[in-house]
């Protein structure tokens, strides 16, 4: 149970991370580049989004 709780926080951090990656200010080529990020690292892109992601 403890790793299904794990999974669905995981995933709501990377759909939030999505939906601020597209809703930023970058350039289309900056979002396409931090969503391939987000996709195959999956646990070291939303972090790497909140960490340096927009800086606005």
């Amino acid at each position: 149970m403890f790793k299904f709780i794990i999974g669905v926080v995981w995933f709501l951090i990377t759909i939030g991370a999505l939906i601020y990656v597209w809703r930023s200010p970058q350039s289309t080529s900056a979002k396409i580049l931090w969503t391939l990020g987000i996709f195959f690292f999956p646990v070291l892109g939303p972090i790497c989004w909140i960490l340096f992601g927009d800086r606005s």
